[in-house]
């Protein structure tokens, strides 16, 4: 860990297909201001498309471009019919303001049982810059049949037409349920269970969208060109809540994949300084993955220049990977075959972090020797605090607003104080703690290099 003590990733698939959205749309523009708490919501049940609520794009609850794709509200359901014979979009929007860096949660009932192959329905947040006239910068959550049925999370961040990807998908033999989105400061957890990081199987960062003030809320049906809904497949009950005072309501987080980066062949090098005054240089590198308790994990290596006592290894790895719920890892390799496992893995970073914010994690640490008998098993637990932005000048360079960290690591015999110092797109640039302070001289990786030449 930090003081140097002893999920299966995300599938990445381009959609090969061409995806036509059929959407029912909440716009969250530049109208009237929503206060904390607002809810608006629509069972669907009265047979008429409520125009205080919904309207087309063309202004009238039925697009008449396209009459032979329309949604309606029929047995007391939203349904939305396509016949296959045109490839556009038609659907309902309401304006409303809510500022894309605030705080909401969506939910809304689905029925896909007659989606048939390469369709589906999804829960989708927009970038209303952008994808006003057409979908460009978008993430979704979404039941459909592709290969199978499979709850999916899909996204696409271009600025032109590129093809959205699949971040996360999961076969599922259901049909029916619930979408939710809780959306805060541009964070965006996906969820078919419930609201938070807690129920997400995937989340989607949009702050790097193009000039995303407001963004689009869309129910929507989708089709290589085949019936979408009606017949059995339906949306029902929408609720959209703003957030209330005792929610974060815009408070901004940190997603820590972007400072603990583990792309493959990224070096970082450290001078290691020790209270006894000697040093040595701490190497890492990721690469490689490795298959822990079914989960896909990647291996980060560390090369230890000092001077070793008779029989110590020289170099060791461990096994971990970025989740929902943070970064986990799972076991520790050294050398010479003796290894560590984490059960439950150790969450050694949070996967989302705002400043003031305390997160802790527990675990069981069981080391083995090369054989694979057990020589000790302890408690571990772990406690970070974000305490806001702090310029770092050291060895590789100067690097501004690093997220600095004050913690604990403690077991059965001691309790060590750390702190320590992330940078976006790098990772570690210094760290402190009562056995040696660390600081970086080298990275490569991501494109970029520094050192103190650079």
């Amino acid at each position: 860990m930090y003081c140097e003590r002893s999920n299966k990733q995300l599938e990445n698939e381009m959609m090969k297909r061409t995806i036509l959205f059929i959407s029912i749309v909440a716009y969250l523009s530049c109208g009237s201001v929503w206060a904390a708490g607002t809810i608006i919501s629509d069972n669907f049940d009265d047979g008429v498309i409520d125009t205080n609520i919904w309207r087309s794009f063309n202004d009238d609850p039925v697009n008449e471009n396209y009459p032979s794709r329309y949604p309606v509200e029929q047995n007391g359901h939203l349904e939305i019919y396509n016949d296959g014979i045109d490839d556009d979009t038609a659907g309902l929007r309401t304006v409303i303001k809510l500022p894309s860096d605030g705080y909401f949660e969506v939910q809304v009932s689905f029925d896909a049982s007659e989606c048939a192959e390469e369709s589906g329905l999804s829960l989708a947040v927009h970038n209303a810059t952008t994808d006003y006239d057409h979908f460009v910068q978008f993430a979704m959550i979404g039941n459909a049949v592709m290969d199978g049925r499979k709850w999916f999370v899909m996204k696409s961040t271009g600025t032109g037409d590129e093809e959205p990807v699949i971040t996360a998908s999961e076969p599922t033999s259901k049909s029916t349920g619930v979408f939710y989105i809780t959306y805060d400061a541009g964070i965006i957890d996906f969820s078919y269970t419930g609201y938070g990081a807690e129920n997400a199987i995937d989340y989607v960062d949009v702050r790097d969208w193009t000039d995303c003030s407001e963004v689009w809320i869309a129910l929507s049906a989708w089709s290589n060109g085949v019936l979408l809904s009606g017949a059995g497949s339906y949306f029902d009950d929408f609720c959209l809540e703003t957030g209330p005072v005792d929610k974060p309501g815009g408070s901004y987080k940190y997603l820590l994949a972007q400072y603990h980066p583990l792309d493959e062949g990224i070096t970082w090098n450290y001078m290691q300084t020790y209270a006894e005054g000697n040093k040595n240089y701490e190497i890492y590198c990721a690469g490689g993955t490795e298959a822990v308790n079914d989960e896909v994990t990647d291996r980060l290596w560390n090369f230890d220049s000092g001077n070793f006592e008779e029989g110590e290894p020289d170099y060791s790895y461990e096994c971990m990977a970025w989740t929902t719920e943070g970064l986990k890892v799972y076991k520790r390799i050294c050398s010479d075959g003796s290894y560590s496992t984490y059960d439950p893995p150790m969450i050694k970073l949070p996967r989302s972090i705002q400043v003031g914010e305390t997160f802790s994690n527990t675990t069981t640490i069981t080391e083995y020797d090369a054989d694979g008998n057990p020589v000790e098993t302890s408690a571990l637990n772990m406690k970070i605090t974000l305490e806001g932005q702090e310029d770092v000048e050291i060895l590789a360079g100067s690097f501004a607003k690093c997220l600095k960290f004050s913690g604990t690591e403690s077991d059965e015999y001691s309790d060590d104080d750390f702190t320590l110092w992330l940078t976006n797109g790098i990772g570690e640039v210094k760290s402190t703690c009562a056995e040696f302070d660390r600081e970086l001289v080298s990275f490569t990786g991501s494109g970029i290099t520094y050192s103190p030449d650079s």
